[in-house]
């Protein structure tokens, strides 16, 4: 079977500077052994001693960097002053020939990271580990050497038990400043070191790390041993920071196996999340465990004697109440914090949230926090009471989209077939109250105004009970709307025509002039919550910020509360709702975004490209290359997307963009260029560059409006490219590229998109929404003549047969095709079906015919019957 490179393989040996054989001082290398962020660790024989050493040199990239080589050196100076069992002993430091070298004790085993990959670890040997890893920190503590760095990959697991290795950020006390505070050498002052799932939150928040920080990452790795699951996950930085900031890890309690309750609150205790509420030394930690140990071991005082679990417990208790105590006295004033709650609310399975193809909110939560609205099947609006468990459908609501609230909560907005509608759920039909809109985001006042921004034209108020919209602002980009202080203001989303999802902004507008405010760039879908806070998205994740609502500015630095919340950022989207303090939102699911990218022949025979999980074609592609040797392919992960190219025979994967904004790639006819869009200047507009990467990508067009590459003719003179703006339906055009010019091809009020030429370059094919449905045109490049409808009941994605003989092009997962002759003139045969699947509508197809490039669902998505809720979490901020 095919696989994709493996990626930490490739990166690890491009590491490798030591070849084997190669001598340092008196050391010879004999194999690499790991690789971490600056330095390299080997295997080496001590031609003196006879014995088998580490070396650790920095790679080959840092080894001119001086800041990095001084953490080498820091590393060999915190070492040499720590002669501990359980610590790598440093045997020697060296210079050869310009490499700087530690000489270290080869720990032979494995390291705790892949102990505990194998499962959860025995109480008891997790009480030996723990308490050996407790007893080398209180060792370095007391030296004033603070690791920094601890995680289960820096412990090696040996015979002789645990050893705690890599002191390369470590740190240390060396002097009181005059004003009594603690004065440390740090050169990384300033910066956030370490690994993030291991590091405390003060250290997160940029304070200065202490010894409390390493007891944090100590609990955190007997949560690890304990459940064999680390305590905090999240897919980006982001959320993986909100989480240790924010968020309780799953009591240890709620495992399977029988946990002693005096572990559980050990554990508890070092991952508060003020140090101050923490136990305070690794030698408490130490003690702790040496006393549940002798319990294990003890008949006299095992679990089930109920006397010492009581004692242990006391004294745990004991320990952290003094330590709290003492610093809710000295250090800070009384804090009345309500807990964070996190609950969900569970929709029946025949009546999931569903997806609509438009750009807004799919559910609703009422001003009271009693009722919920969603988007379910047919798209018909269905309602909970939240303190009920049944739903129920509201009849005539099909076609539904952007629901939302009135004031007091008995009615709901929403539009359907661009009428902005509402219907009262006390009973009755859904009344018209405006049309030709296209709504994406409405609030409805108290004073029972309804505003609304829109796709394609500009942000409007309405009354509720019916009339003449206003427009509020000549902009066609505002979109979201919140308010945010009575009827005076409303924040909007000002959509970013170029399309980054991170260059959408916050702003705010006055209704009675029109007048528009940045309050908060590279932000969207901003709610304000009455707690005095900001919500908003930013690169997928959920992020808070303080917010004067009497000034209407920002009071504070935005910080990420929600990672896993389903969003769609190009349109500056998160599935989210607020009300009275609480959070709602749909969890991502990331399966939707995972595809497959997959063989089929004509009846539907389906292999593998390559078994590698990957967001392919979201953007573009696949297409492949004119010697069907190679494949190109948009992949999109969370936001990002670039252009990647695939060698079928070697099974390589080789990247053409790396901006994470690149999209809409295609051959040049012999092969040897690749023609993409990429909005990294402004606007998306097209660029070409060599298939072989000899220079970099020259940008053809630069224009005002996207312009998405789509077929390159056979003569390679010319790019069919689909062109238009987030307020246009979009149309086809042809670029020359022997000057760049640009001319329309087929221009009207529907929506023109998929230009494919036909072998020998006279006809393209295309699709078109002129008749209500989106299906499959044929027309004369020339632009002269008749227009052929080849699809009798819709059809995307036209791809011609190198012998221009047939058309191919999928209808709703059908991959259907055409029979075509233009001797002595056009002719399109009834199109017939060749085979079915969960195939996503871009494709390609080998030159006879034969086999069809796809992309599918991995699995489908999980059907959305949970929506989650955030309590207490704004007034914790």
């Amino acid at each position: 079977m095919q696989r994709f490179p493996d990626w930490k393989r490739v990166f690890f040996d491009s590491l490798v500077t030591l070849q084997n054989g190669t001598r340092l001082g008196p050391y010879e290398i004999l194999a690499p052994l790991g690789a971490g962020g600056m330095g390299e660790v080997y295997r080496a024989r001590d031609t003196r001693l006879g014995r088998s050493v580490a070396i650790k040199i920095l790679s080959s990239e840092f080894a001119r960097d001086v800041r990095l080589r001084r953490r080498l050196e820091r590393e060999a100076k915190a070492i040499s002053a720590l002669n501990h069992p359980h610590i790598c002993t440093l045997h020697d430091v060296g210079t050869d020939n310009g490499v700087d070298y530690l000489v270290l004790e080869h720990c032979e085993g494995k390291t705790l990271a892949r102990r505990v990959a194998d499962g959860a670890l025995p109480i008891e040997q997790l009480l030996d580990y723990g308490s050996q890893i407790a007893d080398a920190l209180e060792k370095a503590h007391r030296h004033g050497i603070i690791h920094r760095d601890l995680k289960p990959s820096n412990i090696m697991i040996t015979k002789s038990g645990a050893k705690v290795l890599d002191f390369g950020l470590a740190k240390e006390r060396v002097a009181a400043a005059p004003d009594h505070s603690t004065m440390h050498q740090d050169s990384d002052e300033g910066t956030l070191v370490g690994t993030i799932q291991y590091m405390a939150p003060e250290t997160l928040q940029g304070k200065d790390a202490d010894a409390r920080s390493d007891i944090f990452a100590l609990g955190l790795i007997l949560y690890e041993m304990l459940t064999g699951s680390p305590a905090f996950t999240a897919s980006s930085k982001a959320g993986l920071i909100a989480a240790i900031l924010e968020r309780e890890p799953a009591p240890v309690s709620a495992s399977p196996r029988d946990v002693p309750a005096v572990l559980a609150r050990l554990i508890k205790a070092c991952l508060a999340k003020n140090p101050d509420d923490r136990i305070q030394s690794a030698h408490d930690v130490l003690l702790q465990l040496q006393w549940m140990k002798e319990a294990e071991r003890s008949p006299r005082l095992r679990p089930e004697n109920r006397v010492w679990p009581v004692i242990v417990g006391v004294l745990i208790a004991t320990a952290v109440a003094v330590a709290a105590v003492s610093a809710f006295l000295m250090l800070r004033p009384p804090r009345n914090e309500p807990a964070i709650r996190r609950l969900s609310i569970t929709l029946p399975g025949e009546a999931p949230v569903g997806f609509t193809q438009s750009g807004g909110n799919l559910f609703a939560i009422s001003r009271d926090g009693k009722r919920l609205a969603y988007i379910g099947p047919q798209q018909a609006l269905y309602v909970r009471d939240l303190d009920a468990l049944t739903v129920r459908r509201l009849a005539g609501t099909e076609k539904a989209s952007n629901p939302f609230f009135s004031y007091d909560g008995t009615s709901l907005g929403f539009e359907a077939d661009r009428k902005l509608k509402k219907i009262s759920l006390t009973g009755g039909n859904p009344v018209t109250i405006c049309e030709g809109v296209t709504v994406r985001g409405a609030v409805w006042g108290k004073d029972d105004m309804i505003t609304f921004g829109q796709a394609m034209g500009v942000p409007m108020r309405v009354p509720a009970g019916g009339g003449a919209a206003v427009p509020l602002s000549a902009s066609k980009f505002l979109r979201l709307p919140s308010l945010l202080s009575g009827e005076d203001e409303v924040l909007f989303t000002l959509y970013n025509e170029g399309g980054n999802p991170d260059d959408h902004d916050l702003v705010l507008l006055t209704p009675r002039d029109g007048k528009l405010r940045t309050i908060l760039p590279s932000a969207s879908h901003g709610q304000y919550v009455s707690t005095g806070r900001l919500i908003f998205l930013r690169a997928r994740s959920i992020y808070s910020v303080a917010f004067d609502r009497r000034k209407m500015e920002i009071t504070g630095t935005p910080k990420p509360i929600l990672d896993d919340v389903a969003a769609f950022p190009p349109q500056g989207l998160a599935y989210i709702a607020t009300t009275n303090g609480n959070l709602y939102y749909l969890p991502h699911d990331e399966s939707a975004d995972q595809r497959q990218l997959v063989w089929s022949d004509r009846a539907g025979r389906v292999t593998l490209v390559t078994d590698k999980l990957q967001g392919y074609g979201h953007a573009g592609g696949p297409e492949l290359s004119p010697d069907g040797k190679q494949i190109l392919t948009s992949i999109c992960l969370r936001g990002e997307c670039d252009i990647w190219r695939y060698e079928i025979e070697r099974e390589s994967w080789n990247r053409v963009t790396s901006d994470g904004r690149s999209c809409s790639p295609c051959w040049s006819p012999d092969g040897r260029s690749i023609a993409y869009s990429s909005n990294r200047t402004g606007p998306y507009n097209v660029f070409i560059v060599p298939t072989d990467a000899s220079v970099g990508p020259r940008q053809i067009t630069h224009g005002s409006t996207w312009v998405f590459p789509q077929a390159w003719s056979p003569d390679g003179k010319v790019l069919a490219t689909f062109e238009g703006t987030a307020a246009t339906a979009g149309d086809i055009s042809f670029v020359a590229l022997d000057g760049n010019r640009r001319t329309p091809y087929v221009t009207t009020d529907a929506a023109e998109e998929s230009p494919n030429f036909s072998p020998d370059g006279r006809w393209l094919a295309y699709t078109s929404t002129q008749s209500g449905k989106t299906e499959v045109y044929v027309r004369a490049t020339d632009g002269q003549g008749a227009t052929w409808k080849i699809s009798d009941d819709g059809g995307t994605s036209p791809r011609w047969r190198g012998d221009g003989k047939e058309l191919f092009y999928m209808r709703q997962r059908v991959m259907m095709a055409a029979a075509i002759r233009t001797v002595p003139e056009f002719h399109a045969a009834k199109p017939y079906a060749l085979f079915e699947g969960n195939f996503d509508e871009y494709f390609d197809v080998t030159r006879d015919g034969q086999r069809f490039i796809l992309t599918t669902r991995y699995r489908e998505p999980a059907l959305r019957t949970q929506i989650n809720v955030v309590e207490g979490l704004f007034a914790r901020q």
